[in-house]
C-alpha cells in the first residue's frame, strides 16, 4: 500500500511540475491571458482591453454553437460546442469588433493599448 500512495504522490507532483512549467512560456511571451465567456448568447465582456501579444480565450457555455469572428473576417475562432474553447492571440492593428458569424446579433469589440 505504501507503494501505492508514493506513487500517486510522485504522479500529482509530476502533473503539477508539468502544469508550472507551462507558465513561464506565457509569461516570456509577454502576453496575459484574457477569458470571455460566451453565454445566454453575448460575450462575457462584451468590452475588453488587450494589448499586443496577449492572448484570448473564448469558451462557450451555452448549448447553441458559436464562434468569434473579425467583422471585417480578419481572423476567427473554430466553431465552438459546449464547453469548447479557442484562442486568439493579439497582435498590433488587428480588426476589433467582433461577432458570432452563426448569430451575427451576438457583438463584442477590443480595444488594443500599446506600452
Amino acid at each position: 500500500m505504501r507503494a501505492n500512495i508514493d506513487r500517486r504522490r510522485l504522479l500529482a507532483a509530476g502533473a503539477a511540475g508539468a502544469a508550472l512549467a507551462a507558465l513561464p512560456v506565457r509569461a516570456q511571451q509577454g502576453g496575459q491571458l484574457h477569458e470571455v465567456e460566451i453565454k445566454g448568447f453575448k460575450f462575457r465582456p462584451a468590452r475588453l482591453e488587450v494589448r499586443p501579444g496577449d492572448t484570448i480565450r473564448w469558451t462557450n457555455r451555452d448549448r447553441a454553437p458559436h464562434d468569434a469572428t473579425a467583422t471585417d473576417g480578419s481572423w476567427r475562432t473554430v466553431t465552438l460546442r459546449k464547453g469548447d474553447s479557442a484562442e486568439v492571440t493579439v497582435s498590433a492593428g488587428m480588426s476589433t469588433d467582433y461577432i458570432c458569424s452563426i448569430h451575427p446579433y451576438m457583438k463584442a469589440s477590443l480595444t488594443i493599448v500599446s506600452g
